[in-house]
């Protein structure tokens, strides 16, 4: 029983400090969604930029995996690793691009992305 009554009592005051009007709610709401745009924005940037620098950094990694290969074999290439490699490149890039683009640009109807996806 004594858990009980200490549970329910309160550490400081919960409540309202006094009466709050609706246009202090709506401009607190609105600082809110501009606070959240701005971050989201930043974080966008910042995802963008780095997707394009870890798209160059994965591309030439993989030019230069291919150079030695084909250096290796002296340029004697069989023609399966050649199209292998071409497909597995575009595909790679095609994938993380629309990724990147389904994040950066949001459909503006949400029923757009649920029939997109069917």
């Amino acid at each position: 029983m004594g858990f009980l009554s200490r549970s329910r009592a309160l550490v400081g005051r919960t409540g309202p400090t006094g009466p709050t009007g609706a246009r202090q709610v709506e401009d607190e709401v609105a600082r809110a969604r501009h606070r959240n745009a701005k971050t989201d924005s930043r974080l966008r940037q910042w995802l963008g930029y780095g997707a394009l620098i870890a798209m160059a950094l994965q591309l030439a990694a993989a030019d230069y995996v291919f150079y030695r290969y084909g250096h290796a074999l002296g340029w004697q290439l069989p023609v399966e690793a050649i199209i292998g490699w071409l497909t597995a490149t575009v595909v790679q890039l095609f994938i993380i691009l629309r990724g990147l683009g389904r994040y950066l640009f949001p459909p503006i109807n949400p029923t757009h992305a649920l029939q997109d996806r069917a």
